[in-house]
């Protein structure tokens, strides 16, 4: 029987970067199969939001795949950050979105990796792609009212998550904008032949728009000039040198009491995670290492 590992993210979190470092490197990835995201995402991902649309998937596992060993990797499988903006919730889907995947899946995965990143890192790069998306300018003050009054955070996701797969070993790793999480989300996903794949290390992910750069982007939406091209341009550029700062986005206070969030939230998620045996350890060597 095939053995499925999934990589459920979270956004924001190097998961698309991943995800074409493996793809880039399927040849060397012997044994292991990781489907085009695009094929999952338009096969089945896209569709697990409503009962109707999960009933057409007409694409199965055993189409995706021949190997003894696959890894399926799509950070919408849980829903989408902008729910925050939206909808004022923190992934309020997990439950339904990973129900009905589990339920295409057919099978119990051998692992699930998922990744967190503190709130004041993560809401200015949600709120990036929510600019992008919706090309709808909130206030700051909208923002950071929605992003204070949320009732949900990692921990929900993840109790969620293991709700839908309750004898699934969750690995849960704390994202920073540097190589050697990269490293770690390989080898978590593909063992030891993690050494051998190649990517740029160059490159800082997901760091977000500088504040600079995310007033430009609220200036282009207000003017009525956020067009494809000039939204990419600000979006995809390849960001190196020194992360983010995004001391320019939150007042100290509100930092505080974001960076006190995260920190019950952390620990709550990697008691979660150690409950099903594994808590954020690599696989590299067979080794063991805390992320």
């Amino acid at each position: 029987m095939t053995q499925v590992i999934l990589h459920l993210g979270a956004h924001k979190t190097a998961t698309t970067f991943v995800q074409k470092c493996l793809q880039k490197n399927q040849a060397m990835l012997s044994g292991i199969s990781v489907p085009e995201l695009l094929t999952l995402r338009h096969g089945v991902t896209d569709k697990l939001g409503k009962l109707s649309h999960v009933k057409s998937i007409d694409v199965s596992l055993a189409e995706m795949t021949g190997a003894d060993s696959v890894v399926l990797s799509d950070e919408n499988i849980i829903g989408y950050p902008d729910a925050a903006f939206k909808v004022g919730e923190f992934y309020p889907e997990v439950l339904a979105r990973s129900g009905h995947f589990a339920d295409w899946l057919g099978i119990t995965p051998v692992k699930i990796l998922f990744s967190i990143r503190p709130y004041e890192t993560y809401f200015p790069s949600a709120y990036a792609h929510w600019l992008a998306q919706e090309r709808r300018h909130l206030s700051r003050d909208q923002v950071i009212g929605k992003v204070l009054n949320l009732q949900r955070g990692w921990h929900d996701v993840v109790a969620d998550i293991k709700t839908v797969f309750p004898d699934t070993p969750i690995a849960v790793t704390e994202y920073t904008p540097d190589a050697a999480f990269i490293d770690r989300q390989l080898a978590e996903l593909v063992g030891s032949v993690a050494q051998k794949l190649e990517y740029d290390t160059g490159i800082f992910w997901n760091r977000g728009l500088r504040p600079p750069r995310l007033k430009k982007m609220e200036a282009l939406i207000e003017t009525g000039r956020a067009d494809d091209d000039s939204v990419d341009a600000l979006r995809k550029q390849k960001m190196r040198g020194k992360p983010t700062s995004y001391h320019q986005f939150w007042s100290d206070a509100e930092k505080q009491v974001l960076q006190q969030r995260y920190a019950r939230d952390r620990q709550a998620v990697f008691a979660l995670a150690a409950d099903t045996g594994r808590s954020g350890k690599s696989t590299r060597d067979s080794g063991i290492e805390k992320c």
